[in-house]
């Protein structure tokens, strides 16, 4: 009974030291924002990401990328990695399950999973947007969707390597530390599960995105991702997937103006293919944990190495 109260006020502890590092992190970037805003002359940086609409210059959007960068950056990464090299020392990237080659094998499930599930989220969207919402909120929702589309515009191959960078790139590394990386090992310490640990993890990833029509199909992609994380024990199999969500759909849109979130999606259209999704999806879940399980001698004490610390 001591030992188990002592993991869980250790997993506090964690928590705690861990949002301190968050909320130091975001004054700072909100410090960096705030000079590097006024060096292009900008009174403030949120302001002109409002104001972008379709009509803005490639010069425009590539500011407001650099702002989302740094954002994002300050936000997830970067107190991640403070918070593990305080934490881990010199074991930092073996801790955060950075430090080995995922296995081919894993890249592909995840890939085809994380494709397969395409379908099913819109379902959950259809679902997710038939929630009423303030009219306060349906505008920010709005304001919030227009300044996407408007970031997506893509007119030359720069603006969407750039453009993979910043909506790709950086998220599939900052979340997946943060929400992966980070807090699913300490909800595994506190709740003792780790099927617990990666729900709580995906319910907090889809909140902090501020999007509550999207609210749904995000929480059960983080969780998708959280148990790629829980059977593989290695952190870049849910980075390379998210990269893979995010990134297919900024080409899909450059190569043919492809837009994944429609509200207006009829039920009678999407209902078999979700239903076809979420079967293969469970097949293809369950091959995933096999095959993990397989290949790891020690898969129990693996998948519980971290609620035993």
């Amino acid at each position: 009974m001591n030992q188990q109260r002592n993991h869980i006020e250790n997993g506090f502890k964690e928590l705690l030291i861990f949002i301190f590092f968050c909320f130091g992190f975001a004054l700072l970037g909100a410090g960096v924002i705030l000079l590097i805003g006024k060096s292009f002359g900008l009174e403030n940086a949120s302001a002109m990401m409002q104001n972008l609409t379709e009509n803005s210059t490639a010069g425009e959007r590539n500011q407001v990328r650099l702002f989302v960068f740094l954002n994002h950056a300050f936000m997830f990464a970067s107190p991640c990695f403070a918070y593990a090299i305080f934490r881990y020392r010199t074991a930092t990237f073996q801790e955060l399950h950075l430090n080995k080659i995922p296995h081919p094998n894993n890249i592909l499930y995840s890939v085809v999973i994380i494709l397969v599930a395409y379908p099913f989220v819109i379902l959950l969207m259809w679902i997710n947007q038939q929630v009423p919402l303030s009219q306060a909120m349906i505008d920010m929702e709005k304001m919030a969707a227009e300044m996407t589309q408007n970031l997506l515009i893509l007119d030359s191959i720069s603006e969407l390597v750039i453009t993979l960078l910043v909506v790709a790139v950086t998220p599939a590394i900052g979340e997946e530390l943060m929400f992966r990386g980070v807090l699913q090992p300490i909800f595994e310490k506190l709740f003792k599960n780790g099927h617990v640990a990666v729900w709580v993890a995906a319910v907090l990833f889809s909140a902090i995105h501020f999007q509550m029509q999207g609210f749904l199909p995000r929480m059960f992609l983080g969780a998708i991702l959280g148990y790629f994380y829980l059977w593989s024990r290695n952190l870049w199999v849910p980075i390379f997937a998210h990269f893979v969500f995010n990134g297919s759909q900024v080409i899909g849109k450059y190569v043919s103006k492809i837009e994944m979130e429609s509200p207006d999606v009829a039920l009678s259209k999407i209902i078999v293919p979700s239903l076809v999704s979420l079967v293969f999806l469970l097949g293809l879940g369950y091959l995933f944990w096999k095959f993990n399980q397989s290949n790891q001698p020690n898969f129990d004490k693996n998948e519980n190495q971290i609620i035993n610390e």
